[in-house]
């Protein structure tokens, strides 16, 4: 049987995949070295921020 989370856990994975892609991406040397996974980290918190709700700011991403 799953196991649903808490309301105040509900977003605790994808809270921290959007901190772990914020510390890649920061880390990553600046364009255009790099650009390819650049690209897959930015991606990837599109992802996350949809999955979080925060679609508004997963469209200002994506379009960027």
């Amino acid at each position: 049987m799953e196991r649903i989370a808490p309301p105040e856990r509900r977003f605790a994975g994808t809270d921290a995949a959007l901190t772990r892609l914020d510390r890649q991406l920061a880390e990553l040397p600046a364009p255009p070295e790099a650009a390819a996974l650049r690209r897959k980290l930015q991606l990837d918190r599109v992802v996350a921020l949809r999955d979080r709700a925060r679609n508004q700011e997963a469209v200002d991403e994506a379009a960027a």
